[in-house]
């Protein structure tokens, strides 16, 4: 049960108990704030969570199910990439249109539990802090069947401009990204 619901079912029994001028102009103010409450709560659905499922690929742990750190980092980095598909804004895109990226700015992750060849694992990425030229997520990966926990961490990346020199430079994040 959303907010959204919440006031969408207040409006609605509003509405069929009365007709008076002030109960219209209040049942009107509550679809206005049911509006605004969807288009946050797609906001938060889509940017502020995202998860995917993913396949243990053979070799991305030891035999007993040690994750390897790079694939770790490679794990939550495609469900990033893959949230920015979704939101519009494809990585490679960013790239080759806009000379534009996110790069990776700071990492820590740590391993808790096994993933081993065939498990599915649900990787989750939370955007925790957005700053004006960087994005603060917070990555867990958790074992599909038994709901465990395999990984977390965290991660900040910069939002940069790729220079002619292939150097890059800090920038602002875009007034359109953001309202997306």
């Amino acid at each position: 049960m959303t907010a959204t619901w919440i006031v969408k079912k207040i409006a609605h029994v509003l509405a069929s108990l009365c007709e008076e001028d002030w109960f219209s102009y209040l049942i009107s103010c509550l679809r206005k704030i049911s509006y605004k409450l969807e288009k946050i709560e797609k906001v938060q659905n889509v940017v502020g969570k995202f998860w995917r499922e993913i396949n243990v690929p053979w070799g991305e742990s030891d035999p007993f199910g040690l994750v390897y750190y790079p694939r770790m980092v490679a794990w939550f980095n495609d469900t990033e990439h893959e949230l920015f598909r979704h939101i519009g804004y494809p990585i490679e895109k960013m790239i080759e249109k806009d000379k534009t990226t996110f790069v990776m700015g700071e990492i820590q992750f740590r391993f808790i539990g096994p993933a081993a060849y065939g498990d599915r694992v649900m990787t989750k990425i939370s955007l925790e802090k957005l700053g004006q030229k960087t994005l603060h997520w917070v990555y867990e990966a958790k074992n599909s069947s038994t709901g465990k926990p395999v990984c977390e961490g965290k991660a900040t990346r910069v939002y940069a401009q790729i220079l002619e020199d292939g150097s890059l430079q800090s920038q602002l994040i875009r007034d359109y990204m953001l309202k997306s």
